[in-house]
């Protein structure tokens, strides 16, 4: 089992990217405290993000892209998440608004839907915001735009 192994007790990033690890990510993932990147893109994990990622206290950079997952709860100092190409559905996930660290959030080319929600702007520390390829509709209003004043690339393309 990789992420029980000694040798990974305190590394400061995982790269898993491109292999073919899949089934449900191990909830012991959570038992690796001094992780601060975990790329798990590009494989054939399903299921709902393990709780056991809040125990990773440093973990800033979180990359899931081209997998199957679902979001459960989210509760870390992420600065950076990616959940592109997952296959997600409905509306953006409330559980992202508790990432109050993020400055990169990339979830283009799933299935969401529904408006963009007000809280998503409350994300303040946003540089980054990659929807596009998605299924959102309604307006964003400006003022809400202006809260993220650090914001310099905002893709909301090939939406309703």
């Amino acid at each position: 089992m990789i992420f029980g192994t000694p040798f990974l007790a305190t590394p400061i990033g995982v790269a898993l990217s491109g292999t073919s690890f899949s089934g449900e990510l191990p909830t012991s993932i959570g038992r690796l405290g001094s992780l601060t990147a975990l790329d798990i893109s590009s494989c054939e994990f399903t299921g709902k993000i393990p709780h056991s990622l809040a125990n990773l206290t440093d973990l800033t950079h979180l990359f899931l892209s081209e997998n199957n997952f679902s979001v459960g709860t989210l509760s870390c100092q992420l600065t950076s998440f990616t959940l592109s190409k997952n296959q997600l559905s409905g509306q953006i996930p409330s559980c992202l608004m508790n990432l109050t660290h993020l400055t990169s959030l990339f979830l283009l080319e799933n299935s969401l839907e529904g408006p963009i929600p007000s809280s998503l702007f409350e994300l303040v520390n946003l540089r980054y915001l990659f929807l596009y390829s998605n299924y959102l509709n309604g307006t964003v209003e400006l003022h809400l735009l202006s809260k993220l004043k650090d914001l310099t690339d905002l893709d909301l393309s090939s939406n309703r």
